[in-house]
């Protein structure tokens, strides 16, 4: 102890004092040379120094990718984010481009996929937060006064996916499913093109539906179609990668979303390896110093992410990532647009 070290101070510098100093080694055998040092892996009582505890990394193959788990740092700036929900900062390259991106990663066993938003009203995305506190928040579907993109909520449809939509509405109509993430009744994770008839009744189709003039999905066409149940989900589109091949059907979907254009971009995606749920949001229009990715590029990345079944949401202006209600990813318009939906891990 520190205290009995002391009480050897004046007796050794006695026992110098009355010593003849010598070069030689026989003046050394009589000075009898007190230790210092602590043993080695004792503390100040004697036990041994705690080791911290070592901290496995959730999802290696996201870290092999160049990705880096920022959930500690984020928790430290802005609070607590669940253990099931871990936060990924991009490399600084995408698809060989200046990239600001962020990931959360769910597991699927544990987390809450909320789908916010109504058929009639606009909300920026800090306003579905206030209202549901959810950890990590991203900009969902399309819109225009409304939504355009599906919203269904513990097992009740609450928007469509739009309709009917045109390029001059005046001769040609195109009557196309648009792609949806859905959390089915049974928990599984589909990717599919939805329709939902005048009547109510919506059609889920495992292909996307040719642009025809006026032809209206059924349940015989497109083929495969089967009537269309789910416990969560949302709707955008294009549908981006589905049964583990990049699709990206903006053309069958009739969506103009600045395909080759880098934009901000928002996804949602499933890996059935690892069972995560994947939320991307990624900066651009110079916000960050970067431009962005196209449509293309967002489908690379989110399949280079194992994400077998993914879709588009709305991109642009609309992106924004919150993390207990904190901006992440900023808008490009430089505040936040009054959007149709946002889809929230909870």
């Amino acid at each position: 102890m520190k205290l009995n070290r002391l009480l050897f101070i004046p007796a050794a510098c006695l026992a110098l004092s009355l010593t003849t100093t010598s070069c030689d080694s026989e003046g050394d055998d009589n000075i009898q040379w007190w230790d210092w040092s602590e043993k080695e892996g004792e503390g100040e009582e004697g036990g041994e120094t705690p080791e911290e505890p070592e901290i496995t990394e959730a999802n290696p193959d996201i870290v092999a990718l160049g990705w880096t788990n920022e959930t500690l740092t984020l928790e430290e700036q802005y609070g607590n984010i669940p253990d099931y929900i871990q936060m990924y900062k991009s490399p600084a390259t995408l698809c060989e481009k200046n990239a600001y991106a962020y990931i959360a990663v769910a597991d699927k066993a544990q987390v809450t996929l909320e789908v916010l938003g109504d058929a009639e009203n606009l909300y920026t995305p800090s306003t579905q937060y206030e209202a549901s506190l959810a950890p990590v928040l991203v900009n969902g579907g399309f819109f225009y006064l409304n939504s355009l993109s599906l919203i269904l909520r513990e097992g009740e449809l609450i928007c469509p996916n739009v309709q009917v939509d045109s390029p001059d509405w005046t001769e040609t109509y195109y009557y196309t499913p648009r792609g949806t993430f859905s959390i089915l009744k049974d928990g599984s994770i589909d990717v599919s093109w939805v329709y939902t008839l005048l009547s109510g009744v919506s059609y889920s189709y495992p292909t996307s539906m040719p642009l025809e003039n006026g032809v209206v999905p059924s349940a015989s066409y497109p083929e495969g179609g089967k009537e269309y149940t789910a416990q969560t989900a949302i709707g955008g589109g294009p549908v981006l990668t589905k049964g583990g091949q990049i699709i990206n059907s903006w053309q069958n979907e009739f969506l103009s979303v600045s395909v080759d254009s880098n934009r901000p971009r928002t996804a949602i995606g499933y890996n059935p390896t690892t069972e995560r749920i994947v939320l991307f949001a990624c900066a651009g229009d110079g916000i960050e110093g970067v431009s962005g990715l196209t449509l293309d590029n967002l489908a690379n990345v989110m399949n280079q992410l194992g994400c077998t079944e993914s879709i588009n949401l709305d991109g642009g202006g609309s992106t924004v990532m919150l993390v207990n209600g904190n901006e992440i990813i900023k808008p490009s318009d430089g505040k936040q647009r009054n959007v149709g939906s946002c889809a929230a891990f909870k």
